[in-house]
């Protein structure tokens, strides 16, 4: 089964933590503006979304993908997982059509991080070098495995 990340038409291009990732852009994502969240730490979520009163929280990443308190970010992008979503805060972001972009899946070497999904399955070889595209489904898991590892403030 190939992954999302090679079927799609549009691809979000990402930006946080001096790092450039493209995340396959599908119906389920939802983006957020930062004044459109409840901005305070919940856990080591940085920001919130509420979605009839449920909380989805979001998480500033570092660059070895660790959640951190604090982040330059303009903007949360939600995956819905399994409804109940996890977004990840973003520097900035846009959208790129696919068909300049050549994304080639591939299978991750070694174990699977904690969150039990591999959090990239597909490349694309820019000018600028080698971009990692984002395991929707591997995302969601490590931000979900991140909430619960760091507990929520509540």
């Amino acid at each position: 089964m190939r992954p999302v990340a090679t079927q799609v038409r549009h691809y979000l291009e990402i930006g946080f933590a001096g790092a450039r990732y493209l995340l396959p852009n599908v119906p389920h994502l939802v983006v957020e503006p930062r004044e459109n969240l409840t901005v305070r730490p919940l856990g080591l979520a940085a920001a919130q979304r509420v979605v009839s009163g449920v909380v989805w929280p979001a998480f500033a990443l570092d660059a070895a993908l660790e959640p951190v308190e604090e982040a330059n970010w303009t903007r949360a992008v939600f995956l819905d997982a399994t409804r109940r979503g996890v977004g990840i805060l973003v520097e900035d972001m846009r959208l790129l059509a696919a068909e300049p972009l050549r994304i080639e899946a591939f299978s991750p070497l070694g174990p699977l991080p904690p969150g039990g999904q591999p959090l990239f399955d597909a490349a694309s070889m820019q000018t600028e070098g080698l971009i990692l595209v984002f395991s929707l489904d591997g995302l969601a898991a490590h931000l979900l495995y991140q909430e619960r590892r760091h507990g929520r403030a509540e």
